[in-house]
């Protein structure tokens, strides 16, 4: 477990690295990201009469939610 003084230094000189914001680096890390049309992932989700599952497909452009595995190939 790292301790909160050093997670503080670490998103702060990565920030200043990539020139965003800590609250970006923070996202990024948690996973919420915006899928646009233009950023393939190679996910997709597909919804069915009960639920949904993702796929694999080359122009798809969902984000696995964190915990999800990757799909198998």
């Amino acid at each position: 477990m790292i301790e909160t003084g050093k997670a503080v230094v670490i998103e702060e000189r990565l920030a200043a690295m990539l020139d965003v914001r800590v609250e970006e680096i923070r996202d990024y890390l948690r996973g919420n990201i915006r899928a646009g049309a233009g950023r393939r992932t190679g996910i997709r989700f597909v919804r069915g009469t009960q639920s949904g599952r993702y796929i694999r497909d080359p122009e798809g452009t969902d984000m696995l939610p964190p915990g999800y595995e990757e799909p198998p190939r």
